[in-house]
């Protein structure tokens, strides 16, 4: 319980620290609005979201994560819509092939393993991008210490 609490202080502190700026918005400002937004508002940020995917210069693979875990989250609220169950995935294989060496792909991949009530093997996709990133001595992301930290069990 205290880890979800944790969880949502940092989410909440992320969202302050980073306010979103309207249509134009870069990925990075809308990531907070990802996971804050109520899902009645859900479309608003994917569009926002395809909108980033048109500018130059722009992270793809960060975008594909977020965009997935848009679909996901509204999947969570809306079960029979599986097409966004799909796109989730879709999302998160092309970020893996994009960007083999980033996390975003895993992260996404996790996320939607959560989702789906699969989280020893979410636990176990997240351990193993943990183990590569410290083989190849890379820092470990915020991200992936967050999803770490929800797949601890409740103690």
């Amino acid at each position: 319980m205290q880890t979800l609490l944790r969880w949502k202080k940092w989410i909440l502190l992320l969202g302050l620290l980073n306010p979103v700026l309207g249509a134009q918005s870069l990925p990075e400002t809308l990531e907070p609005q990802v996971w804050n937004v109520s899902p009645s508002e859900l479309p608003r940020v994917e569009k926002q979201l395809v909108h980033a995917l048109w500018q130059e210069a722009v992270d793809t693979a960060f975008v594909y994560y977020l965009l997935s875990l848009t679909y996901l989250r509204m999947f969570a609220a809306e079960p029979t819509y599986t097409k966004g169950l799909q796109q989730a995935l879709q999302l998160g294989q092309e970020a893996m092939e994009l960007q083999p060496d980033s996390e975003y792909g895993y992260l996404s991949m996790s996320e939607m393993l959560f989702v789906l009530g699969k989280k020893q093997e979410a636990s176990f996709l997240l351990h193993s991008l943990q183990a590569q990133a410290e083989k190849k001595h890379r820092p470990i992301s915020w991200r992936l210490k967050l999803q770490l930290a929800r797949l601890q069990p409740a103690g």
